[in-house]
């Protein structure tokens, strides 16, 4: 088994635990069996099954499978939620929702955000294997439940960064929605996802206990 991401943080509060479970890192396809040992908001304390005892920051941790169970919050997450000291523009980020893992390929998942200036967004989070990157002007088309196909445009030049696992491949799409589109992904279920790099395209068949997974992301920036 591949060595856990070890972060070390100051003095967090935690939660006691002892719950046998399976964990999903980002930017890594390989699920960890673990046992809980504490958990807060912030921070996730585990032993391995070789018995190594390590510390993971949750804004790392994709999911986690308690049994044959997947962890569902109904509470909103965030990675940011502040007002900026200096200009007063408030900004929010959740935490994202895995939508797909396709093996050989990668995976991808989504947040919300918003900003004053922007307004409202979702956030792609792509881990491929190999090395890509997105034009401005790519396109990304989503497959709805009533069958149609919606086309988005990737604003901005993207190029991945390197990780340190596979899919070590990583970047982001931030696509500013208008009423339209906040409309659709607010209230209906996504069945797939196509993302064209500059070198092909990348399909993602949404797993249907995720297909909501953007309209409740969204529903945490309201």
């Amino acid at each position: 088994m591949k060595t856990l991401l070890l972060i070390l943080l100051l003095s967090p509060i935690f939660v006691y635990s002892q719950t046998e479970a399976t964990i999903l890192l980002r930017g890594n396809d390989t699920e960890y069996k673990v046992t809980i040992l504490e958990r807060s908001d912030e921070e996730i304390k585990v032993k391995t099954d070789k018995g190594v005892e390590v510390t993971i920051l949750m804004e790392n941790v994709v999911s986690i499978v308690d049994g044959h169970i997947e962890e569902e919050n109904d509470g909103c997450k965030y990675l940011k939620n502040e007002v900026d000291d200096m200009t007063g523009e408030k900004i929010i980020i959740t935490e994202s929702k895995s939508l797909s893992k396709v093996p050989g390929i990668g995976n991808l998942s989504a947040s919300a955000g918003y900003s004053d200036q922007n307004g409202k967004a979702v956030i792609f989070f792509l881990n491929f294997y190999d090395a890509f990157s997105i034009s401005a002007g790519n396109k990304i088309l989503v497959k709805v439940s009533s069958g149609e196909v919606h086309q988005l445009l990737n604003p901005n030049y993207v190029l991945a960064e390197v990780g340190t696992y596979p899919p070590r491949y990583n970047a982001s799409i931030v696509i500013n929605l208008d009423e339209s589109f906040e409309e659709l992904f607010r209230t209906t279920s996504i069945l797939k996802i196509r993302v064209y790099t500059d070198n092909g395209y990348r399909d993602f068949e949404v797993e249907e206990k995720n297909q909501m997974k953007i309209a409740k992301v969204l529903n945490c920036i309201q």
